[in-house]
């Protein structure tokens, strides 16, 4: 019978997080270091029952989460991950309905175009200079209902 070792690695690992830069490009960039075996030890009373059963009979509040509920405005975001996708699917449709020269100006860049829509020192080419969430007014750029495939509801059921 055959013996195979293996390497467990370092007990370390680095902990990275994406961010994009000013033109729109992704990045990591490394914020620290976790241990990992303390990471999971971490969590072993949390998620022994017995312990969190003796701390709620003793009336330890803590036991139980009690988070204060957080409440913020999202009239305009999307309700579900697919109005989320559909979102992002109709202003990839405007970056892709500009003028060639002026997806130049973003490096034929999707995620750069995006991050100057927020951008507080650029204006959206053809808005006449004006700083906006819209980048396109719906009624100048139809979009034709064939070339979506989903129905308006968001799902293909």
């Amino acid at each position: 019978m055959a013996r195979f070792f293996s390497c467990p690695g370092s007990p370390f690992r680095p902990v990275r997080e994406s961010f994009y830069d000013s033109s729109g490009a992704l990045c990591l960039r490394t914020v620290g270091t976790d241990n990992i075996d303390q990471l999971i030890q971490s969590h072993a009373a949390g998620a022994d029952i017995v312990s969190l059963a003796r701390r709620c009979m003793l009336g330890d509040p803590s036991a139980v989460r009690t988070d204060s509920p957080m409440y913020i405005d999202n009239v305009g975001a999307p309700k579900t991950p697919i109005d989320m996708l559909n979102t992002m699917a109709n202003v990839r449709r405007t970056f892709d309905s500009l003028p060639a020269d002026t997806r130049a100006e973003y490096d034929n860049d999707f995620n750069k175009f995006f991050v100057s829509m927020f951008s507080n020192k650029s204006t959206i080419p053809g808005n006449d200079g004006k700083q906006t969430l819209d980048p396109v007014d719906p009624a100048s750029n139809p979009v034709d209902p064939a070339s979506n495939p989903l129905p308006a509801g968001g799902s293909n059921e």
